[in-house]
């Protein structure tokens, strides 16, 4: 039935995907994780994140994948989850014996960067900022352009900042160096860990 619909000439496609895997940044710390040898990826956030990006995996790739996680709570994204890490990592040298862990965030665990510069009392931009773009309230309304994220008008005062502070070398230094060289901003990059070894 199908075959009297499939044409006898063979078409070339130049942009065919096969199985695109779509999703949040934390999967591909997950898969990149996968490809050291003896690295168990550690998912520093909520249980639900974790589990939703090893089945993705584990169905594309038809083989199972291995992860821990810090398992937050509420309380845990609040107080930023430092014993859940510091327990998760005990726990998963003592029972599994990997070479090394490679721990990767997930948003839940990435919301006490704001909150901590407003309690230091510091101004700040920041920036990707997704808070209230996709954790909004549930108003039954669409919003193309929800209230939250970064303003562009506030991109563009990033050059008269005092200082820039890049969270990692990969994907926010090149910008912070730019921010420093164009505007003489000073600028920190800090190295953020990429795995832990026992």
């Amino acid at each position: 039935m199908l075959l009297r619909h499939t044409p006898n000439e063979i078409t070339e496609r130049s942009a065919l995907m096969i199985n695109p895997a779509k999703t949040c940044q934390p999967i591909g710390a997950m898969y990149a994780a996968l490809g050291i040898h003896g690295c168990l990826p550690h998912s520093h956030g909520s249980q639900g994140c974790c589990a939703y990006h090893r089945s993705t995996l584990t169905r594309h790739y038809k083989e199972p994948v291995m992860a821990g996680t810090s398992s937050f709570t509420e309380g845990a994204s609040v107080f930023g989850g430092q014993a859940n890490l510091v327990q998760a990592i005990i726990n998963i040298f003592s029972v599994y014996e990997p070479e090394v862990i490679a721990v990767h965030t997930t948003c839940l665990s990435e919301t006490e960067i704001k909150r901590l510069c407003r309690e230091l009392g510091v101004a700040s931009i920041m920036f990707p900022d997704t808070s209230n773009v996709l954790n909004t309230p549930q108003t039954g309304k669409y919003s193309m352009y929800p209230a939250g994220g970064v303003t562009v008008a506030d991109l563009m005062d990033t050059g008269n900042s005092m200082g820039t502070v890049a969270l990692g070398p990969l994907a926010s230094g090149p910008a912070a160096r730019a921010l420093d060289t164009k505007c003489k901003v000073p600028c920190e990059i800090l190295d953020l860990p990429s795995g832990l070894q026992a």
